[in-house]
């Protein structure tokens, strides 16, 4: 039997692997089969994918059986461009992260589509095994490829939303949390952001030899920077979960950036959970940096509700049973 992972089951796969699995050799026309046996797939993927929730989502050509407990199946006929799947194992296939993300737009809302595709651009493999619950890899896929994916895919279902959410997407993010906080105070009211402009993520600065002295490195990158107005935001961690040399690379990196002239402001845990917290830094951030805030928007308080409904952590897409053996070394 083969078998082909659709949209919402290969997320959790993306987002708890390390590596990336090799291309497959078919196109989507010679690998999607035309049946599907519920039994087989439901044993063989618990086993194969525990880190995925049920129901599982499959891929078929064709499909002319009723919903089955705990398997969906979605047809998929059109062509697609070529290397749009991965093979995982022997007769297990995946989408990939362009196409799941493709597949997910059909269905999910605007904050979550920047939320998983910014996860997938990310440096961050989710990995409850460890204590901080992260681990580090490659980025699996960029704004530019995802931009490419979605040219190829005209006439596509969900070829607009994806498009849509590419231009906010946040590239190279250490976790999940930290997307959360671009999207936060970067996004525009009409999504449900604190709308702040003139502001960038991921740029190293150089600093001077006092501050690299004090950081014990040359360069730092904050997690959003206000250059002109010397403004960075860091998103503090929860210390618990953080090694003592992580915490202490942490205060060494913001007195560094102070020591060179730079206001930084920190967002904890707690605040990026609530609206009224995070409007109070993007207040603040606008304050210092000089810059405005766009919310204005028809129906803006509600898209506020719906962009802070997201989950910061990913958590929501993850089987939580494996995830908590994996805690606890079972898994």
């Amino acid at each position: 039997m083969r078998f082909v992972l659709y949209g919402r089951s290969a997320i959790p796969v993306w987002l708890t692997a390390y590596h990336k699995p090799a291309l497959a050799n078919l196109s989507n026309n010679g690998l999607l089969p035309k049946s599907i046996r519920e039994d087989v797939a439901l044993s063989f993927l618990k086993e194969k994918l525990p880190q995925v929730p049920p129901p599982y989502q499959l891929s078929a050509a064709e499909w002319r059986g009723g919903p089955k407990l705990g398997i969906e199946v979605r047809t998929t006929q059109r062509a697609l461009p070529e290397h749009s799947f991965h093979c995982l194992d022997h007769g297990l296939f995946i989408p990939s992260p362009e196409l799941c993300l493709l597949e997910v737009a059909r269905t999910a809302s605007m904050p979550e589509l920047i939320m998983l595709g910014s996860a997938l651009c990310g440096a961050f493999v989710i990995d409850p095994s460890r204590k901080s619950g992260l681990g580090q890899r490659k980025p699996f896929a960029t704004k530019e490829s995802i931009g490419a994916f979605v040219e190829a895919c005209a006439g596509h279902r969900g070829v607009e939303n994806l498009r849509r959410a590419t231009a906010f997407l946040k590239e190279g993010a250490a976790s999940p949390p930290e997307v959360f906080l671009n999207m936060a105070l970067t996004l525009p009211g009409r999504l449900g952001g604190f709308g702040l402009t003139r502001c960038v993520a991921n740029k190293a600065i150089k600093l001077s030899k006092r501050a690299a002295s004090i950081a014990e490195r040359s360069t730092v990158v904050p997690d959003l920077l206000w250059d002109e107005a010397r403004v960075a935001v860091e998103y503090d961690s929860n210390s618990e979960h953080l090694s003592p040399a992580q915490v202490t690379r942490d205060a060494k990196k913001r007195m560094a950036l102070e020591a060179d002239g730079y206001t930084v402001i920190t967002v904890t845990t707690s605040q990026l959970a609530q609206i009224k917290p995070m409007e109070d830094v993007a207040s603040e951030i606008a304050r210092r940096a000089g810059t405005r805030r766009r919310t204005r928007s028809v129906n803006y308080r509600n898209r506020q509700a719906e962009l802070f409904s997201t989950s910061r952590t990913l958590s929501d897409w993850i089987n939580l049973d494996w995830a908590r053996e994996k805690r606890e070394g079972r898994g």
